[in-house]
């Protein structure tokens, strides 16, 4: 948005002001207004005119206002007056979001109808809901207002009820006595579902015992006795509190649902034509006042997301099986199997509440293990409207592929019992910490910093590089890698690999919006636009370096390409995420080639595509961030240097702390239980190794050999001997 005035009395606030080419609200209108204010911003909101809500005959109409404030920022909403006309139908929701040390100041004026025409309180209905939360989702404050007009349309809370009043049929007192008190028994009204206020002590214009139901603002609950399905649907020790509601939604035309009334119908006295949006549960699992609404969507699409991302680390063993000489390629599989089931484990155990728990000292650096073994978490704990449950796992899914990646940079020359000490270590030690200052809403890096990484550019990407980059040093060994060329053995093998991570790639991207809205669909499309253009510039860089185009070049081309755009799919638009897998592609082309200047034995490229990637895509996004998607403007965007600035301050930061922990952590570990094979290019010591050629056709051989030794075939002996050195080698 830009300032439509500038005041010169207070020229640090820019008067934006919303405009509509409509004339007002209409039937089943449904407005949505997002507003985003940046760290140290002020910004006065307000719109052209009254908001005038017209007559309806049917549905309703509705307005949903999101607003944020990050740290330090100012913000003003005061629309102007809602005008609802006769027989309107308006429901208002309104979500403020305000970190510490924001500050929004937010009004709202409500008239009685147009006056002048002797519309007084003449609407059906008009009802707001406010929430003010944290970041986090901590609630702030609720503030819920339902007029409702009553029967003879004349004020919202029924018939007119006065001391003056003698003759109502429904009060019926005089100026001189006093106002009956409340009758104790609530009424009910089981053909709206809607349940009486609580009685309270007579005034002088309370109304009488008939009128007790008429300021109804909560729907009624179920009878503890019947929950859906019957007293044990849910209550079980089968179904422990399960929930045995969905939320309410809005009746389809003309198929009104039991016990409620239509949403095409008018509404009567203590009936409302909008969705409830609060789920019920069972009586033996009753649900905070103050705790988040369940979304049933959301959780759908989490549930696919975490699917497709813990299969990308089966989809990474063969890849790197593919690539590996044929001898290893059993060795690779096992490895990234081996940090499938150490790292689910460990996770559950403490990688969650490291990464995720209550920050330790406030410093954003890492999480207490109150939540230890999911401790404290419940089938109805949520974690914003997901159940933490699937969260967790989800984030899990992210734990044991960047470990996985690591396997890739110490292919052919790793011990397997000096893997399974590493991979549990560096989750807890490096991973962890990782996440939580990118990941948690406390983290120094997102809360302190205000780096964006959208879905792991830096705890998952740049830290697996990194750490592969540190273990390649620890462990350099003694195979003769720079006088060899490392050819795949197995290319269909390697694309079907890289198939199986491309497909899971798109829950990693967009699952990590963590709902399934439009962030979700931007970087859905992010994610196939990067990787698609990176497959373009790659091939162009290796024709003109070997004079041929590889398969296994093209494809790991995609794979920099969805490394670079992850950090930035939900933060750039598609023009961005074209640009960034151009770049990458180029990049991570050149980057492949400079351990054979270097000397550092990187075996499949994990350096190269993972950490240049990912630093790549990191500076992308502090220069083509975008306000309509991410809220925060790059430099290209006129976002100035702030942005760029704050992404390369968390790359140094990130790879400076992964390098010089893994670094330790490798030497550590072979130092303790050997962790470098030392004739890793013949055969892995110990009867470690696994080739993957057929064994029938080995013992074939040697039976061969031994017959021709027999008969005394010199010729035939020699070449038995050379297929099997051929096959020991390769």
């Amino acid at each position: 948005m830009r300032p439509l005035r500038l005041d010169p009395d207070r020229p640090g606030d820019a008067y934006v002001f919303l405009m509509a080419t409509g004339g007002g609200v209409t039937q089943a209108d449904r407005y949505r207004i997002d507003a985003r204010c940046g760290p140290d911003t002020r910004v006065h909101l307000t719109t052209q005119a009254a908001t005038k809500v017209f007559r309806m005959e049917q549905d309703y109409a509705s307005q949903r206002v999101h607003l944020t404030a990050e740290r330090g920022a100012y913000l003003e909403y005061l629309p102007d007056p809602l005008i609802p006309f006769r027989d309107a139908r308006y429901y208002q929701h309104t979500t403020v979001t305000v970190a510490s040390g924001g500050t929004v100041v937010l009004g709202e004026t409500l008239t009685a109808g147009r006056l002048a025409r002797g519309e007084r309180h003449d609407y059906r209905v008009v009802a707001t809901d406010l929430e003010i939360t944290r970041p986090d989702g901590a609630l702030l404050a609720v503030d819920t207002q339902r007029l409702v007009t009553g029967g003879d349309r004349r004020t919202v809370t029924g018939p007119p009820c006065s001391p003056d009043t003698t003759t109502s049929p429904r009060c019926s007192w005089s100026a001189t006595s006093a106002p009956p008190a409340r009758s104790p028994t609530p009424c009910t009204a089981p053909s709206t579902g809607w349940a009486p206020t609580t009685a309270s002590p007579p005034s002088p214009r309370s109304p009488a015992p008939g009128c007790a139901c008429w300021r109804t603002a909560r729907p009624a609950p179920r009878p503890p006795s019947t929950p859906p399905g019957g007293p044990s649907a849910c209550c079980s020790p089968a179904r422990p509190r399960r929930l045995c509601a969905r939320p309410d939604r809005p009746a389809a035309p003309g198929r009104p649902r039991a016990g409620r009334p239509n949403s095409n119908s008018p509404p009567g006295p203590g009936s409302v034509p909008y969705p409830q949006e609060v789920p019920r549960k069972c009586p033996c699992s009753p649900r905070p006042a103050d705790a988040p609404a369940y979304n049933a969507g959301d959780t759908a699409w989490l549930l696919a997301s975490t699917a497709m991302v813990l299969l990308m680390t089966p989809g990474l063993a063969f890849f790197y099986g593919g690539m590996v000489r044929l001898k290893h390629i059993l060795m690779m599989l096992k490895m990234s199997f081996a940090a499938l089931a150490f790292g689910s484990l460990v996770w559950w155990a403490l990688g969650y509440t490291l990464a995720f728990g209550p920050d330790v000292g406030g410093a954003g650096l890492i999480g207490n293990v109150d939540r230890a073994f999911f401790r404290g978490i419940q089938l109805n704990t949520l974690t914003g409207a997901i159940p933490t449950y699937i969260f967790a796992t989800f984030q899990m899914g992210f734990a044991i592929v960047t470990v996985a990646l690591i396997s890739g940079s110490v292919a052919d020359r790793a011990r397997m019992r000096g893997w399974l000490v590493f991979v549990p270590l560096w989750l807890l030690l490096v991973y962890a910490p990782a996440a939580h200052w990118v990941f948690a809403p406390d983290g120094w890096i997102h809360d302190k910093l205000g780096a964006l990484d959208f879905a792991g550019g830096l705890p998952v990407e740049l830290n697996s590089g990194a750490a592969g980059l540190a273990v390649a040093v620890a462990l350099r060994g003694p195979r003769d890698w720079a006088r060899r060329e490392e050819r795949p053995n197995n290319i269909p093998l390697v694309v079907i690999g890289v198939g199986l991570l491309w497909f899971g790639w798109f829950g990693f991207n967009s699952g990590s919006a963590l709902n399934d809205q439009g962030t979700a669909a931007a970087a859905f499309l992010n994610t196939q636009l990067g990787g698609a253009a990176a497959m373009v510039t790659w091939p162009l860089v290796e024709k003109w370096r070997t004079g041929r185009v590889s398969t296994t070049g093209v494809v790991s081309a995609g794979v920099a390409g969805m490394v670079a755009i992850t950090p930035a799919c939900g933060e750039i638009n598609p023009l961005g995420a074209v640009i960034t897998g151009l770049v990458a592609g180029l990049v991570c082309a050149f980057a492949v080639t400079l351990k054979y200047r270097f000397g550092v034995d990187d075996t499949l490229d994990v350096v190269g595509v993972h950490g240049v990637g990912g630093i790549t895509g990191l500076i992308m996004v502090g220069l083509f961030a975008t306000a309509r998607i991410s809220g925060r403007e790059g430099l290209f965007y006129g976002g100035g240097w702030s942005l760029l600035g704050k992404q390369v301050l968390a790359v140094l930061a990130m790879a400076a702390f992964s390098f010089l922990v893994t670094w330790l952590l490798a030497k550590l570990v072979h130092a303790a239980v050997g962790f470098r094979a030392e004739a890793a290019y013949a055969h892995v010591p110990g009867g470690e190794a696994e080739t993957a050629y057929d064994t029938l056709t080995a013992e074939r051989l040697t039976t061969l050999a031994a017959e021709g030794a027999a008969r005394s075939d010199t010729e035939l002996v020699h070449r038995i001997a050379e297929l099997l050195r051929a096959r020991r080698q390769d």
